[in-house]
């Protein structure tokens, strides 16, 4: 009986990087990583190549063009598709544009005009769709690797070990100097390990494999080797602008250029590229004033051709569940395990005092207990994989909320909401406008100064009733407040109000010669219904004051 073949019957996107296009180097390139999946359940790691993937825009038709102001969409049959690369957008629209815009190459220079559509979705997302569109049951869950790094912070001040982890594998590189000559290296790891490390289903299963090599340079390429070799869909790092900045540092020391040990080992020298792209580390206040962002909720992203996507797993962790409570005791690793796994599957310890703690803890163990240190980094990477089998938020979670989006934007509702608005709206028949390149101060009203000190005959009088002998008097004091600022009532209130473009008849921007900010402080509480009407009157319409009213009436009554 011969056997049944085996057969391709899905393709699955996972990610994709766009490499504009270099003259005389390197067409318009998006780099895809696939899951290819067969008709007998087994699935395999890919990477497509696609040159001059031409991607839609569309440009409103001549006889439409009657409008000055942005709209936030349009008919399609108002509109003229056009396709483009990724590189060569900008110049495309401007041909399609006019006379205005001849000789206008860059994106950013035709993006203010009125007429151009569809241009907001990311490239990233066209192609995954395309992909869930044509196969909509090719669906896998992420395959997860971990690593961490531990540094000697006694000797050299250099790498000393590095671990990758997967559910059934455990690689780990050393550095030989660091080991003092210790003998028998891999067989004590191994006692240490099998003595420590709490029983999980990865302790059971997982085949550890150990290296020792001459020097940190070595570290870096042969675990960054592996990783290409182990092909994972993501590699998670606990707070991952600790760790990538240092081996980068070790890359430039050797003169080793990142982007030809971080991509593939088989894309082309051309096709190689790396770029650790630094989420925003401060944010400027309503204030004027920069303050620095946690950095949990900064959003560091790799960009490099791989089969793998580097993702901060603390950052991960606190943007699945963005809008939800404060993690309280923070965002250390050791806290998440303890609030998530319990006390047994926390960071390991090897019977050192209590007192120590801290870079103290660190520098003890690299001194006096190297191998246990090893262990300790190994669980570092394995407690990860643990805490993920629970959670699920890096192996099924953040797809999910990703969408068609790519994952360089996870941390921004925003972007992913005009991603998936294009596509939205394509199936109305519309298309999505497009953001202006600068914002025109003079056409909107702006947020800047919306924080303001309410008068007091704003307050509402439902303070406590604590006086054991007047029950009926509200004090000032309140059990239950909250912050309600203009900036935060976005999105909900935009939601509730079914506020867009298409459902605003006239936005106000000015009232006569009332300056911007007195009609402002008067406009703010509308919301809230209570205002006093006597002030409203005389600052908005011109109404006498009681003062010039009481002399307007001394003056009628002689």
């Amino acid at each position: 009986m011969s056997a049944i073949p085996v057969e391709l019957v899905g393709k699955e996107c996972k990610f994709s990087l766009h490499l504009p296009a270099i003259e005389d180097y390197r067409k318009d390139t998006h780099i895809v990583k696939e899951i290819l999946h067969y008709s007998d359940g087994s699935r395999r790691s890919n990477l497509k190549v696609v040159e001059n993937f031409k991607r839609p825009f569309w440009i409103t038709k001549d006889f439409y063009r009657t409008h000055e102001q942005k709209k936030e969409s349009e008919d399609i049959a108002k509109l003229n598709k056009f396709y483009s690369t990724e590189s060569d957008l900008g110049r495309n629209i401007a041909s399609r544009l006019g006379q205005r815009y001849v000789g206008k190459t860059k994106l950013r220079e035709v993006r203010d005009s009125p007429f151009v559509y569809g241009i907001d979705v990311s490239t990233a997302a066209l192609i995954k769709k395309a992909y869930m569109d044509r196969f909509p049951d090719a669906i896998s869950s992420n395959q997860l690797a971990t690593l961490d790094i531990e540094n000697d912070v006694t000797g050299k001040k250099e790498i000393s070990v590095i671990s990758l982890v997967m559910n059934d594998k455990i690689h780990t590189v050393i550095r030989k100097d660091w080991l003092n000559n210790t003998r028998d290296v891999e067989s004590q790891i191994k006692h240490l390990f099998e003595k420590h490390v709490p029983d999980t289903d990865i302790k059971k299963n997982a085949k550890m494999t150990i290296e020792i090599l001459d020097n940190e340079m070595l570290l870096v390429k042969h675990i960054l080797a592996k990783a290409h070799e182990w092909k994972p869909d993501f590699i998670a790092i606990w707070n991952i602008d600790y760790d990538i900045p240092y081996m980068l540092k070790v890359l430039e020391k050797y003169g080793i250029n990142p982007k030809d040990v971080f991509s593939d080992p088989d894309i082309p020298k051309h096709l190689r590229y790396f770029r650790y792209k630094e989420g925003m580390k401060q944010k400027l206040t309503e204030s004027g004033k920069y303050t620095p962002i946690n950095p949990e909720e900064q959003w560091h992203s790799i960009i490099c051709p791989s089969h793998f996507y580097w993702i901060d797993a603390m950052s991960a962790h606190r943007y699945v569940r963005a809008g939800g409570k404060t993690v309280p005791g923070g965002y250390s690793l050791n806290n998440i395990l303890n609030m998530e796994l319990g006390e047994k599957l926390k960071k390991l310890k090897f019977g050192e005092k209590e007192s120590i703690q801290g870079i103290e803890w660190h520098i003890y163990m690299a001194k006096n207990k190297p191998l246990e240190y090893v262990v300790y980094n190994q669980w570092d990477c394995m407690s990860m994989i643990e805490l993920d089998q629970k959670t699920k938020d890096l192996s099924h979670v953040m797809s999910m909320l990703s969408g068609v989006s790519d994952f360089g934007i996870f941390n921004s509702g925003p972007k992913k909401i005009i991603d998936a608005m294009h596509f939205f709206y394509i199936e109305k028949e519309k298309v999505l406008g497009t953001k202006p390149a600068r914002v025109q101060d003079n056409k909107i009203l702006g947020l800047d100064d919306w924080i303001v000190l309410l008068p007091s005959y704003r307050v509402k009088e439902n303070g406590l009733q604590v006086i054991e002998e007047n029950p009926d008097l509200c004090i000032n004091a309140r059990a239950h407040v909250f912050d309600s600022d203009c900036v935060s009532s976005y999105p909900s209130d935009t939601v509730a109000a079914n506020v867009s473009r298409e459902t605003t008849r006239r936005e106000v921007i000015s009232i006569g010669d009332i300056p911007k900010q007195d009609f402002k402080l008067q406009n703010i509480n509308l919301f809230f219904g209570d205002v006093n009407a006597i002030q409203y009157c005389t600052n908005m319409f011109g109404f006498p004051d009681m003062f010039e009213l009481e002399e307007l009436i001394q003056k009628e009554t002689g």
